[in-house]
């Protein structure tokens, strides 16, 4: 099976109370999210500097529905950032989407989603069949390339 580097459009910064293990650890393993919105979300899976990562409602449902492996899902706490005014005045009358937490806790190139233990431009891999389901959402902004083998920590 083929897999991916994924760039989500990023929209955001870990808030002030995003609990996590810490800094140095890669990926960053975080316990709360708290989403610092600086860009209005576009894509229906986003990202906020330093392995934070939301997505729409209807997303978490199809790849619930396809049984893909590697993910879980919770509540994000969206704070709007001082600035974020700018962006919501592009989207008169619309409400901020709804997003959803998404934990990736797989393994790379065995599950369907992982993140890369070290520190890169593209830490989310996801799988083909993945990729496939993504696509078929709003996924403008992403950013996707190969899966670069090499990047594979080796015990």
């Amino acid at each position: 099976m083929n897999f991916f580097q994924l760039n989500p459009q990023l929209v955001g910064s870990l808030g002030d109370d995003t609990v996590h293990e810490g800094w140095s650890d890669r990926p960053l393993r975080i316990h709360k999210f708290q989403l610092w919105l600086k860009k209005w979300p576009e894509d229906d899976l986003v990202e906020a500097d330093m392995y934070g990562y939301a997505g729409s409602p209807r997303l978490a449902d199809a790849i619930k529905s396809h049984q893909l492996t590697g993910i879980e899902f919770g509540q994000v706490d969206i704070i709007e950032e001082d600035q974020f005014y700018i962006h919501k005045n592009d989207h008169p009358g619309e409400a901020v989407p709804e997003l959803l937490w998404f934990k990736f806790t797989g393994q790379i190139a065995v599950d369907d989603f992982g993140l890369l233990q070290g520190p890169g431009s593209y830490p989310l891999v996801v799988s083909e069949r993945a990729l496939e389901l993504l696509k078929s959402f709003s996924l403008n902004k992403c950013n996707i390339k190969d899966f670069d083998q090499s990047l594979l920590v080796k015990p």
